[in-house]
């Protein structure tokens, strides 16, 4: 029901993924992505069962969501985790990316980068794209992933709906050239 990738810095981690390496998360240097849902949450109607765990850490947005499902907002499908980017910081963060709708009204978190409080943007993974059967896909087509991670080569380049490009960066040694790899399916 999902993908793990790893990325980390070159620079870091200079052997790869070592299984002696403790990713640094403090630096952003290192980052466990995991796009989809797992059994628990990965349709809407186990979401509305499940908000409060799959959001105890957003407090903003666990507070947010209680309002609006009292206010007779429904969660609805694509839902599940996805990497998120910081323009600013070029930083990643995965969080859990949901809809709610009611009417015409629709409700899409608006998750803060941890360093600089700017708004995260949502992201799907290129190599996720390619099978129109994927959640990435279904994410696409909703809107929901707004950039694109390019994760070939030793750039993560992100890419925006306007061709615009930025780059990670590793806040421990200021390096833009990551190892990435596909690390399981998960569910």
């Amino acid at each position: 029901m999902g993908s793990g990738f790893s990325i980390y810095c070159k620079e870091c981690y200079p052997n790869g993924n070592n299984s002696d390496d403790v990713f640094d998360t403090e630096y952003y240097n290192a980052y466990e992505l995991y796009t989809g849902g797992g059994v628990a949450c990965c349709a809407s109607e186990q979401l509305t069962e499940n908000y409060k765990e799959v959001l105890n850490n957003e407090s903003d947005i666990l507070n947010e969501v209680k309002g609006i499902l009292y206010n007779g907002f429904e969660f609805r499908e694509p839902v599940g985790f996805l990497p998120y980017y910081c323009e600013h910081c070029k930083i990643l963060d995965n969080k859990y990316y949901f809809e709610m709708k009611k009417g015409i009204k629709i409700y899409v978190p608006g998750y803060k980068c941890k360093i600089c409080n700017n708004k995260l943007k949502s992201a799907v993974f290129a190599s996720e794209l390619e099978d129109e059967g994927s959640w990435a896909y279904d994410l696409k087509k909703h809107n929901a992933g707004n950039l694109i991670i390019n994760d070939k080569g030793d750039k993560i380049k992100i890419i925006d709906k306007e061709n615009n490009e930025y780059m990670i960066q590793c806040r421990k040694c200021g390096n833009n050239v990551f190892h990435s790899c596909f690390n399981m399916f998960w569910d």
